[in-house]
């Protein structure tokens, strides 16, 4: 078997109310170090012509071709892939109002007006419940945390915190109750 065959062996299986982005890291982290590694990985084996960016919103942007691969190595259906992104609703907002032309203008204010970005004008950005990801046996960011609205755990009641940088700091919980 050529090297770089043995670089993605392991094939973690989406979690209920996983992210894509979420489930495409622990993807990477499973069989090599980072996401931006994995990128790497795909870009040299599998789609030389194209470079996918490490601080893309995946959850937003559908990718075909990128997912298509994470398909094939891992054995997760597209479908399965397709549910798991924000564009997903985009797809069934196209679906119902059964729109035909040019539809990204009324997608982006769609995301923008119901998701928090990754990197957002608004300061929302990325959040999650410190106490989901302390409980959870396998940490993974939930869909649910992107909608705009969501601004405490409905589990914990305690509001939602912002990315942290330094994995190792303590993580400060503010209780609604």
């Amino acid at each position: 078997m050529p090297e770089h065959f043995k670089k993605w062996v392991e094939k973690p299986q989406p979690l209920k109310e996983e992210s894509l982005s979420s489930w495409m890291i622990r993807t990477a982290l499973a069989n090599l170090n980072s996401l931006s590694s994995l990128l790497d990985y795909i870009k040299v084996y599998y789609a030389d012509s194209i470079i996918y960016d490490i601080n893309e919103d995946y959850d937003f942007n559908w990718y075909y071709d990128l997912l298509e691969i994470f398909t094939t190595k891992t054995q997760v259906p597209m479908e399965t892939l397709k549910k798991m992104s924000l564009s997903y609703l985009n797809f069934k907002v196209d679906e119902i109002t059964k729109v035909k032309e040019d539809t990204s203008w009324r997608n982006s204010i769609f995301q923008e007006l119901w998701f928090t970005k990754w990197k957002s004008v608004y300061g929302t950005g990325l959040r999650f419940c410190p106490l989901c990801l302390k409980e959870d046996g396998i940490p993974f960011f939930r869909n649910r945390w992107r909608l705009r609205y969501i601004t405490f755990c409905p589990n914990h009641y305690c509001l939602m915190e912002k990315f942290w940088l330094n994995l190792k700091e303590e993580i400060k919980v503010v209780p609604l109750l």
